[in-house]
């Protein structure tokens, strides 16, 4: 398995994959813009869409963002999004890897907390998560969608 960070030409693997948590339908006209997106978070050092290939198949992706700070003798802090895997990847301890990846860039940035939501109920999702070194205990989440 190959970790790397999205490149402009990974847009409709991207949309295909973001397909299947619901999140989007793959319009033809959205390829171009997600493509220029890509391209300018790949500038920005604090904005990460990693994606994991298996034997050069695309298989999952996870994003991690590190957000500059005042507090915490101004370390910064981390949340990951957008933790998807193909069905047919799933299973395969890839998702598990990917937030291995991300866990590791945010302790190398010298964050010092990285944050995960979910909307998922499902415990398999949540055992996921824990599974992968998270607790649910410390904070309580509040969500403002526009």
């Amino acid at each position: 398995m190959e970790i790397r960070l999205a490149r402009a030409d990974d847009a409709v693997k991207l949309i295909e994959l973001y397909s299947v948590c619901g999140d989007y339908e793959l319009q033809a006209q959205d390829v171009e813009d997600w493509a220029d997106n890509i391209e300018i978070f790949a500038e920005d050092d604090n904005y990460n869409i990693y994606v994991a290939e298996v034997d050069g198949e695309f298989a999952a992706s996870v994003t991690l963002v590190i957000v500059p700070n005042l507090t915490h003798s101004m370390r910064p802090y981390a949340f990951i999004e957008n933790v998807v895997t193909f069905p047919r990847f799933q299973g395969q301890y890839i998702g598990t890897e990917l937030l291995n990846h991300a866990t590791a860039e945010a302790e190398r940035a010298g964050c010092y907390k990285l944050t995960i939501t979910t909307g998922s109920k499902r415990p398999s999702t949540l055992r996921f998560y824990k599974n992968a070194g998270f607790t649910d205990g410390d904070k309580t989440a509040f969500t403002k969608r526009f």
